[in-house]
């Protein structure tokens, strides 16, 4: 017999047999980890890292369109691919960026 709280769902995605709310943790990290790829990509300056996410957000609205385009190919490959660009574009970006000179340094208030 069900209660009124349980209704018999399990409360797992169908498709790949997660809880759903693991889902909500997995894209939080994601993005976050996408977050300080941006500040990389834009060597910490906020316009370079504003145009990073723009292109970022063009990429993973593009994938989109491309599922629609080739139904053949399985999803996951369209879903992993403006993070596979997104390292493509960071890699060459990463090796001319340089950190803030005063990144891992204490303040002290009236020392600068």
């Amino acid at each position: 017999m069900q209660t009124s709280q349980d209704n018999g769902a399990d409360h797992t995605d169908s498709a790949e047999g997660a809880p759903i709310a693991t889902r909500g943790v997995e894209l939080g990290v994601a993005l976050a980890l996408m977050a300080l790829a941006l500040v990389v990509f834009g060597a910490w300056r906020p316009g370079l890292a504003l145009l990073g996410a723009l292109l970022y957000a063009w990429f993973d609205a593009y994938q989109l369109r491309l599922q629609h385009v080739f139904p053949g190919v399985p999803y996951q490959i369209f879903l992993m691919a403006p993070y596979v660009l997104s390292i493509a574009v960071l890699i060459p970006m990463s090796r001319r960026a340089s950190g803030p000179q005063a990144l891992m340094m204490p303040f002290v208030k009236g020392e600068r």
